[in-house]
């Protein structure tokens, strides 16, 4: 259908055959879910079989008198592609989400109930989240002409919310009927209201029109956008850490990717929007299969001056570990552990430089591990071992932190060592040698 925009089935895991008999309804309200779960920085593999609830509110099929002409027509996709109770469903399938699936008809407040029906959901704990909204889509001028031959709608074309020229009779906004009703309603609310401040109504369907079930829906929309206008008036303005903190953390990684750089948000903006992304080279990402994350904690070397700072400033879940870590060594060491950090501290002083290392190492992993990012592995070397018992989950902090203090201390004090590699021969051959050597050598 040319008033139809191309749709990427690929992208949700249908087939064209599939595709070619859904109800554009059904790809919008995909599409939408999509957008939604993005901008709320959710990404697939975090609700993946979730308990999370769809409510969709739909009133119209005019798609489906497509397939009315002949039997020949119909398929195995028709029935799918062409049932409103399947739209929901459709969503519960494709993000495989664990909680209930309904589609709601109330005519023009479906997608308000469907809303409201989500909210009850949530109270009563038949879901932990849901996604509600609404979706329509007239292929055909068939209700239109209906609504006009009843006189139902302006006969200019043009709804008139709360106007002296309105000019719709059906009972709603931008009616003669039903506007000196809302008006009335609105105002015994605002009566008992201090604030003297005049009150300013308006209604979206001027704007966008009457979407009949999607109408609900617009309303929470055009609520949403106030109030994130009026927080972004007051909110300072991202830096690019921001920007790609949520392109990594909170948005699904998918095989295409587009990078560009600059050297501040404005112009990665301007680049990103000049940027023709059908003629642009896309770099593909081919995931590999079996992909497993092993985290390693190093020894000694790794300090630097100002390390954990910038860290410090900017994630709260890394500075409370280094406070944690902080507390419970205040009961053996006489320095304090936040203060060298944010001063500045000799990285060659042996009482403190490793216990720095594993104070960066521990509060890394747990920012990390916040992140969603868990390893099937861990490894730790030298200082890195108490680090690693710690993100094993072998230890508490406190006790990590406990053997990080006494192994530092013991380690100063032992001098003259030496160190040598033994190769070609097998470890127990080794330790049976170093028995005649107790408390001399080890491995």
């Amino acid at each position: 259908m040319p008033c139809i925009p191309k749709w990427d089935y690929k992208f949700y895991g249908i087939n064209e055959f599939e595709s070619l008999r859904m109800d554009p309804q059904h790809k919008f309200i995909l599409d939408s879910t999509y957008m939604a779960l993005e901008n709320a920085g959710i990404t697939r593999k975090e609700i993946k079989g979730s308990n999370t609830g769809v409510y969709i509110g739909v009133m119209n099929g005019d798609y489906s008198s497509n397939f009315a002409t002949s039997v020949l027509d119909f398929d195995n996709y028709t029935i799918t592609g062409t049932n409103d109770s399947i739209i929901s469903s459709r969503v519960n399938y494709v993000f495989d989400l664990h909680g209930p699936s309904m589609t709601i008809d109330t005519a023009c407040s479906s997608s308000l109930i469907a809303i409201h029906i989500a909210h009850q959901a949530i109270l009563l704990g038949e879901c932990d989240m849901c996604i509600a909204g609404g979706v329509n889509c007239l292929l055909k001028p068939d209700i239109l002409i209906q609504l006009s031959k009843a006189g139902m709608v302006s006969p200019k074309g043009q709804c008139q919310a709360f106007s002296e020229n309105a000019d719709g009779y059906a009972r709603g906004t931008g009616t003669k009927a039903w506007d000196p009703v809302e008006v009335k309603a609105l105002g015994t609310f605002f009566q008992t209201d201090e604030n003297l401040t005049p009150k300013i109504i308006g209604s979206v369907k001027t704007n966008i029109g009457h979407l009949e079930s999607a109408a609900g829906v617009a309303v929470d929309i055009e609520s949403l956008l106030n109030i994130k206008r009026t927080l972004c008036e007051n909110a300072e303005d991202l830096q690019l850490a921001d920007f790609s903190y949520t392109s990594i953390y909170t948005r699904d990684h998918d095989p295409c990717r587009l990078a560009v750089a600059g050297p501040n948000t404005a112009e990665v903006l301007q680049i990103l929007e000049g940027t023709d992304v059908d003629k642009h080279v896309m770099v593909k990402y081919q995931p590999a299969k079996g992909k497993k994350y092993i985290f390693v904690f190093a020894g000694l070397g790794t300090n630097w001056q100002g390390m954990c700072q910038e860290m410090l400033k900017r994630f709260k879940v890394f500075r409370s570990t280094i406070e944690d870590i902080s507390k419970y060594l205040e009961r053996y060491a006489n320095w304090n552990l936040m203060e060298n950090l944010q001063n500045g501290f000799d990285l060659e002083d042996a009482n403190i430089a490793p216990i720095m290392t594993f104070a960066c190492e521990e509060a890394l992993f747990v920012l990390v591990e916040s992140f969603g990012i868990n390893p099937d592995a861990i490894i730790g070397q030298s200082i890195g071992e108490v680090a690693a018992a710690f993100a094993s989950g072998a230890v508490t902090l406190e006790q990590a932190v406990y053997i990080i203090y006494h192994r530092t201390r013991v380690q100063v004090r032992g001098t003259g060592g030496k160190m040598f590699v033994a190769k070609n021969i097998e470890i127990d051959k080794v330790e049976e040698i170093l028995e005649k050597y107790e408390s001399q050598a080890n491995v």
